[in-house]
């Protein structure tokens, strides 16, 4: 999407996986690089480009030629209109939910393609808890690199609260990134800021303790593969995501999900794509006003009764949070919320541009 694909990029992927499409990445690359070179301009190609906010590019669309240009545009800056001629480049723009089409929409006379994205449903799938962590205690799961929209302030203020009446709550977190420095300060509405470990790895626990939760109660994940999540997501018993602004369907919850996880979820932008009353607990949110230089029409803050209200339910009905998982599950899957799924419709769609 909008450049070569580097080996980099792959680390972490099956190796006897990539095998089966490798030539022909390697092929499109080659066709990427000479992309401005006469020959090449001469063959009718498609090539997806990656806008982020204020509809940043890193390339030029000025393709020569019979090409196809496609804007995949996905932002949670919602301040649009300065940038919008950087659209009249393209032949077609696809987005990542209905929140980023409406907005799109209001902002170009191009027609705006939906494509969500999804899960590997090879290693996201329901399996029963297998006792690697003790069967005693009641986990909740948070998942993201830490920031103010991730809304993971929200997550220890809403646990904090919960925690203090249910000695066996444990939260598991899955917050680290290979961007440590992109995380620090971060406070929201807590009373103390995350900073970093002497080492320079974020100081994860210390930033529970000052805000009242005891280290011993927070399971720190590192760094994981999707394999190695997937045998933690089993062992939990509810999963929260209390994001403020989510421009597709947030990675993390999706897994849950589909991994039969009940899940308490901010309704709120890319998640209403996602989350309802059937497949989840979603949760109400306020306007939030600001978010340092950012635009944020449509993002919310979740209610934080509401939230430790609904960690108190799946707390106290073990078979509403069976019920509950299984029809995330079923959504998942009866809604096409996955990769190949992803795969094929984009496809399809471009196949017909």
């Amino acid at each position: 999407m909008g450049g070569p694909i580097k080996p980099e990029h792959l680390a972490g992927l099956d190796q006897l996986l990539l095998n089966e499409f490798a030539e022909k990445f390697i092929s499109a690359n080659k066709l990427w690089e000479r992309r401005f070179e006469k020959e090449a301009s001469e063959k009718k190609t498609t090539n997806i480009f990656c806008l982020g906010n204020q509809l940043y590019f890193n390339d030029r669309a000025d393709l020569p030629g019979k090409n196809i240009k496609v804007a995949r545009s996905i932002f949670e800056n919602t301040n649009l209109e300065p940038y919008k001629e950087k659209l009249s480049d393209f032949d077609a723009v696809l987005t990542g939910s209905s929140w980023n089409k409406r907005l799109l929409e209001n902002l170009t006379q191009k027609e705006i393609k939906v494509i969500h994205e999804g899960v590997d449903d090879t290693v996201f799938l329901p399996t029963p808890k297998s006792g690697l962590l003790p069967e005693e205690n009641f986990y909740i799961f948070s998942g993201g690199k830490i920031e103010y929209r991730k809304g993971q302030d929200l997550v220890l203020q809403a646990f904090k609260i919960f925690a203090e009446r249910h000695p066996d709550a444990r939260l598991v977190v899955a917050w680290r990134s290979p961007w440590p420095h992109l995380s620090v300060g971060m406070k929201g509405v807590l009373e103390h800021e995350l900073k970093l470990t002497n080492d320079n790895f974020l100081d994860i626990k210390r930033w529970c303790s000052e805000n009242g939760i005891p280290e011993w109660k927070v399971v720190d994940l590192p760094i994981m593969s999707n394999y190695s999540i997937s045998q933690i997501y089993r062992e939990i018993d509810v999963g929260i995501q209390l994001s403020r602004a989510e421009a597709c369907t947030c990675l993390p919850l999706m897994e849950m999900m589909a991994s039969g996880i009940p899940c308490v979820a901010s309704l709120n932008t890319g998640l209403m794509d996602l989350i309802n009353e059937k497949n989840s607990i979603p949760i109400e949110c306020k306007e939030v006003t600001e978010c340092n230089a950012l635009e944020t029409l449509g993002w919310g803050h979740a209610d934080l009764d509401a939230t430790v209200e609904a960690l108190e339910t799946v707390y106290q009905n073990k078979s509403q949070r069976t019920n509950l998982g299984n029809s995330a599950a079923s959504w998942m899957r009866q809604n096409g919320r996955t990769w190949s799924h992803h795969a094929l419709e984009l496809k399809t769609w471009l196949a017909n541009l």
